[in-house]
């Protein structure tokens, strides 16, 4: 029983992850067509799988399990999908996307009010939740504004500043893959070792890895044509809003890095960290990417998902 209900929570956070919000991430380099689509999704699934490995005993591990209470039982972990889904398909009725994660934790949260009784909040925990989206707007206006003025005053010929800035948004795409594999992988792994061992854990991902990779198609994002608010942006802004959203996914990710500002290591929403990163560039370059609908829908979702998971759950 506890490898069955494994297997489904991975499985939606999964599902969840591969129809709402890996276009969010990922399609901001769709335009560039700096790499293949077998080549894309090679290294998708070689930096996400490498990264998956190593996020078993990775910090934001820690931090997870350090709010749960202690095991969770199948039913517990059944109450948690149901509740997590029920939010995030509401709010996508009203064309909300919310991230499974922050649903996950907020009904992680009541489980935990529940069995110990009382509530103890981490501070830390939730400052870096707001923190994060508040360094990615700060770091993808820092690069933007260094782009514009560096290529303002250096002279530079168009087809050598096309090869250099290929190669900064495969980086920035390595170190996407790579940075997510690791923060996602740290609330998966540290929610599954409350419900079972390692080896069973390791074999349930092995499983979900595999129907992951017969039942949907990654390359879903990499259209042949830009889409969306992507297919207006310029390659500057494609690398400040990538490479921005990389590293603050891979600062949170250590407790090294976190420590030094007085925060904790924490699982972080993709569609937060990208629209901040949007505003970002938006303001070093003085241009609008995105209406301002996006801005409130994402607010809403940033505030509603954990809260109303959190009540629905309890």
């Amino acid at each position: 029983m506890e490898f069955l209900c494994l297997i489904l929570f991975l499985s939606v956070a999964a599902s969840w992850f591969f129809a709402n919000e890996y276009d969010i991430l990922f399609g901001v380099y769709t335009p560039t067509c700096a790499m293949t689509r077998r080549c894309f999704n090679s290294v998708v699934f070689i930096c996400l799988l490498s990264a998956l490995w190593k996020s078993r005993r990775c910090d934001v591990t820690e931090s997870v399990q350090a709010c749960l209470p202690g095991a969770l039982e199948a039913r517990t972990i059944i109450v948690i999908i149901l509740s997590s889904m029920i939010v995030l398909m509401v709010l996508k009725s009203f064309r909300i996307r919310g991230s499974a994660i922050y649903a996950v934790l907020g009904a992680l949260g009541a489980c935990s009010v529940i069995s110990g009784g009382e509530y103890d909040p981490q501070w830390s925990l939730l400052l870096s939740f707001i923190a994060a989206p508040l360094m990615t707007f700060v770091l993808s206006s820092a690069i933007r504004a260094f782009f514009r003025a560096v290529f303002s005053k250096v002279k530079v010929h168009l087809i050598t500043m096309s090869y250099y800035m290929r190669l900064a948004v495969i980086f920035s795409i390595v170190l996407t893959v790579y940075a997510l594999g690791l923060n996602w992988g740290g609330l998966l792994f540290g929610v599954s070792s409350m419900i079972a061992d390692e080896k069973t854990i390791l074999a349930a991902v092995l499983v979900v890895c595999i129907v992951m990779l017969l039942s949907l198609r990654i390359d879903k994002g990499q259209n042949d044509e830009p889409y969306g608010p992507f297919a207006d942006f310029s390659i500057y802004a494609v690398v400040s809003v990538g490479l921005s959203v990389a590293v603050v996914m891979m600062f949170f990710s250590f407790r090294s890095a976190t420590s030094l500002i007085g925060l904790a290591p924490v699982p972080l929403s993709v569609s937060s960290l990208v629209i901040a990163a949007i505003a970002g560039a938006e303001t070093a370059q003085k241009t609008r990417l995105v209406g301002n609908l996006g801005y409130v829908k994402e607010s809403v979702a940033f505030i509603a998902v954990p809260f109303c998971s959190f009540v629905l759950t309890y």
